[in-house]
């Protein structure tokens, strides 16, 4: 008996008992009961038999092929998705810390040296300011690196170190470039 799901699900009855039969544990009634057909079907060439499927089977050593092959495949898009986080996570620092981006740090030490040159307080906490923000936007992609899972690949492991090295020396070029900001403002106010 099959039944029309309305999608490309067709289910069939696998019980060869009636729907009324009693059972023999407790007396209870049992109902038909429905199981899915495998989507890899036998039909038949003959045009007066094209309803008719019977589902094929597979030997164990063919399944084993099948769960194997297709867990590979699992484990490869897992890979392949979390390279492609570290990817946007080192783009993005990229992007912020280079030329053209807000934190662009060659523009921000020209802006130091001349803010210095001209001891201009109102320049140099501007840039002290920005130095600040870029530390907290860096110990953010330094946290979501962090968060992307290596599921004990050592290519990603060895990605997301490489990563997060390259953040951490944008950070101490930050920090020291604050440092340097933090020292003339000292000296033009001493």
């Amino acid at each position: 008996m099959q039944r029309n799901l309305g999608s490309s699900e067709t289910k069939t009855c696998n019980s060869n008992k009636s729907p009324t039969e009693n059972s023999q544990a407790g007396g209870l009634k049992t109902s038909a009961t429905w199981g899915q057909v495998p989507k890899h079907t036998k039909s038949s060439s003959t045009k007066g038999n094209r309803n008719k499927k019977e589902p094929s089977r597979w030997s164990p050593e063919q399944a084993a092929v099948i769960i194997q092959k297709n867990w590979r495949a699992y484990q490869a898009r897992k890979l392949v998705r979390r390279l492609r986080r570290l990817l946007e996570e080192q783009t993005k620092t990229l992007s912020l810390t280079g030329k053209g981006g807000s934190h662009d740090l060659e523009a921000l030490f020209a802006e130091m040296e001349v803010a210095k040159a001209l001891r201009d307080m109102e320049r140099l906490e501007k840039v002290s300011k920005r130095c600040a923000e870029l530390q907290e936007a860096l110990t953010q992609k330094t946290i979501a690196v962090d968060g992307i899972p290596h599921g004990e690949s050592d290519f990603v492991r060895q990605q997301r170190k490489d990563t997060i090295k390259t953040i951490l020396s944008l950070a101490e070029k930050a920090d020291s470039m604050k440092e340097q900001v933090e020292s003339a403002i000292d000296d033009i106010k001493n």
